[in-house]
């Protein structure tokens, strides 16, 4: 991917839940840039928040990024529920 389509990537991709224009090798993804912004998963996800801060932290130690499943499952631990 060329570094001039990397702003739209920047600004709307997230480490944690993807690019949003589903490029395999989006730099928000693969870790090679910052994302600016929080991802609308991310700020419309009241019951597991992330900050860029943490995400940052993730990012910089090439953590793994939780699947869906188990952001559900975390959820569903937090509430009690199944």
């Amino acid at each position: 991917m060329d570094e001039k389509e990397y702003g739209v990537h920047i600004t709307h991709c997230c480490y944690i839940h993807g690019c949003k224009y589903g490029n395999k090798d989006c730099p928000v993804v693969c870790g090679k840039v910052v994302q600016r912004y929080l991802c609308w998963d991310c700020e419309e996800s009241e019951e597991i928040p992330y900050t860029l801060e943490e995400i940052e932290k993730l990012r910089k130690n090439k953590s793994y990024r939780p699947t869906y499943k188990q952001l559900l499952e975390k959820y569903y631990n937090l509430k009690g529920e199944k």
